[in-house]
């Protein structure tokens, strides 16, 4: 599988990022970052790991070539607390950084949604290039989606199923 850890863009920087508190608190996004990229390592350690950094839409468009050069900064730090996890990570090529910001709005920065999906497609091409024999289901499902998706932009899991 692949596995996609999201957090808030936002939030880390003002924990992490010039000025901010540092991420001492128990329930900082930082504490919560470690926990999630530990977890992975240890429950998926082949898995390709995707860092998606949520509500860039809130960062004026002034400031937001320095506040992902500071996140990417912040998040060096913490994929150096958990070794071996940096193996797994697909990096944002595009944009030289070590995790993917998301406009959750769409209307700010779409394109950041765009190099998510291609960079989940990507590693999900990978993984199954990498498995000898898919379950039929899978297959069977992949069909359908792709079918549904064809018709329409939102899918309703009843037309999936």
């Amino acid at each position: 599988g692949v596995v996609v850890v999201c957090f808030s863009m936002v939030r880390i920087l003002e924990e992490c990022g010039p000025g901010g508190t540092g991420g001492q608190a128990e329930d900082s996004e930082w504490n919560t970052l470690t926990f999630w990229l530990a977890s992975v390592y240890a429950h998926a350690p082949g898995a390709p790991l995707i860092l998606a950094a949520t509500h860039c839409d809130m960062i004026p468009d002034a400031q937001f070539p320095a506040a992902c050069s500071s996140l990417d900064d912040v998040l060096e730090r913490v994929l150096a607390l958990v070794p071996g996890v940096g193996m797994q990570l697909v990096h944002n090529a595009a944009d030289h950084l070590c995790f993917f910001p998301v406009d959750n709005t769409r209307k700010t920065r779409p394109e950041t949604v765009v190099a998510l999906r291609r960079a989940l497609d990507e590693a999900v091409r990978t993984v199954l290039q990498a498995e000898k024999e898919l379950p039929v289901e899978w297959v069977l499902t992949l069909r359908r989606l792709l079918e549904v998706a064809a018709e329409r932009a939102q899918l309703r899991l009843p037309l999936v199923l």
